[in-house]
């Protein structure tokens, strides 16, 4: 009971540590669902989110044609940072 109970504890915390995460992604799109990808009219945006699901999730009403949802860190957000259209999406954004 007491190993049950301890396992209980553990999960709980690590649950709210992985609720507390949030990562940046970088998705390239087309405007339209119609619009066939093309790498000259390939957009892009950075979210914030939890999960590749969860940012898909975030701009399913958009009517984008996702190509690929990426997670951005270390090195490579350093680097799309220092670009002046950088700005990241967050929850109250979209």
């Amino acid at each position: 009971m007491k190993k049950m109970k301890m396992f209980y504890i553990i999960e709980k915390a690590m649950t709210q540590v992985r609720s507390d995460i949030v990562m940046i992604f970088k998705v390239y799109y087309q405007e339209s669902i119609t619009e066939v990808p093309v790498r000259e009219n390939t957009k892009t945006l950075f979210i914030e989110g939890e999960s590749v699901r969860d940012v898909r999730s975030k701009i399913a009403d958009r009517g984008y044609n996702v190509e690929s949802v990426q997670e951005v860190k270390g090195e490579h957000l350093s680097y799309e940072q220092q670009n002046e259209d950088y700005k990241v999406l967050e929850k109250d954004n979209l």
